[in-house]
């Protein structure tokens, strides 16, 4: 009798993306400390839930801004003041970097 489970290979690891640096239209300056730039790294799943949370509630479009602003300021580590002044195409950048986790 053979073992033909001795030729199955555990699958890889998929390469971990790496962080996405996003700088922004000009600095801010929140609570003394001034922000040029946020990074974006993967999600944790608290920063999902981060996301989630702030969207309960609203349905469309704003539950959509809501929970990707929400996502990207708790996986950067700022207040969400920082997100709400990144540009439009900024703001997309980071919703792009977000879409190769899901």
């Amino acid at each position: 009798m053979s073992d033909d489970n001795q030729d199955i290979q555990p699958a890889a690891r998929p390469e971990p993306l790496p962080e996405l640096e996003i700088e922004l239209p000009e600095p801010i300056t929140l609570g003394g400390k001034t922000y040029n730039s946020i990074t974006l790294r993967e999600p944790r799943l608290k920063d999902l839930e981060a996301g989630v949370n702030a969207a309960r509630g609203c349905t469309g479009a704003e539950a959509d801004m809501k929970q990707m602003k929400a996502l990207i300021a708790s996986v950067a580590d700022v207040p969400r003041q920082v997100v709400e002044n990144l540009s439009a195409r900024k703001f997309r950048e980071a919703g792009d970097y977000f879409g190769g986790f899901f």
